[in-house]
């Protein structure tokens, strides 16, 4: 039997649809410690925990100077010891849309579109983020006509900060570098939303009004692989998670994603990621 999965389209506090909030993790009723996944963004900043956080298959230790961040669609669980201190922020895609600030603004951070879903802070980074943390909680707990203006404000702030923890972006400052990150992250949103559908550089190169050689440059050099390397990840990705989380029958998923022909599915999940589809789902099966 597969694990099954909760996915909770909708971000609610005290039984009203919002667009944001903050708890800390006294507040939250429970935290959830089997798979799911939601169609909002979260961030996570445990304080005092002992356990760890499990997204999409990869594992990291809860730690305090670690934040964890989780966009739409992922599957993640925490596992952490019975009364653990720290925060939670959710917030959905369009909180900063609805406002002056650009409906692209995530999509242009590294955060949420990294390898990688978290990141480890440097010492005088801290007090800062705590500062803003607090004011988003001052400022979700009021009952001002501004309150949200005032929230996405500190949670730009917030996410900006975090944002030059990567050394990607910190250490690319020209103008031209810039364009190239700029390129990239458009690349890899790109892929989230179409890698189901776009299988070639080239449906990416068009859409982004570029030539396929120039893109794969640009995502080489940036990233370290080509894209076609990024395309296929996230199709093995979107297999694993069927495989786990769903019923779905091997030949169910593979039409889901695509594939025509089971055997070719086969091939790809094989060279992607050296197990069979029959023994990566049972070597996960609980």
């Amino acid at each position: 039997m597969n694990k099954t999965i909760y996915h909770d389209n909708v971000l609610r506090y005290g039984g009203d649809i919002v667009p944001f909030v903050i708890k800390t993790t006294k507040e939250m009723r429970e935290i959830a410690a089997t798979p799911h996944s939601h169609s909002y963004y979260m961030i996570y900043w445990p304080s005092n925990s002992i356990g760890k956080h499990i997204i999409d298959q990869n594992e990291y230790p809860l730690e305090p100077d670690r934040i964890y961040f989780i966009k739409p669609g992922q599957i993640h669980q925490i596992i952490t010891s019975p009364k653990p201190a720290g925060t939670f922020i959710f917030f959905t895609p369009e909180f900063f849309a609805v406002n002056s600030i650009r409906g692209d603004f995530i999509s242009n951070l590294e955060l949420f579109n990294n390898s990688e879903e978290t990141i480890s802070l440097s010492t005088h980074t801290v007090n800062r983020l705590k500062e803003y943390v607090q004011a988003m909680m001052n400022a979700f707990l009021s009952s001002g006509k501004l309150k949200y203006d005032i929230i996405e404000s500190y949670l730009k702030l917030f996410l900006v900060e975090c944002n030059e923890q990567y050394s990607f972006v910190a250490n690319n400052t020209t103008a031209d570098s810039a364009r190239e990150n700029a390129l990239t992250l458009t690349f890899k949103s790109l892929v989230d939303e179409h890698f189901g559908e776009w299988r070639l550089v080239k449906n990416y190169a068009d859409k982004m009004n570029i030539t396929s050689n120039y893109l794969s440059e640009v995502v080489k050099r940036g990233t370290g692989q080509p894209p076609k390397a990024h395309i296929q990840a996230r199709l093995a990705l979107e297999a694993k998670r069927l495989l786990l989380f769903t019923g779905l029958s091997i030949k169910e998923i593979g039409f889901e994603l695509g594939f025509d022909d089971p055997a070719r599915f086969s091939r790809f999940f094989k060279d992607s990621t050296g197990m069979s589809l029959q023994s990566f789902r049972k070597s996960n099966a609980t």
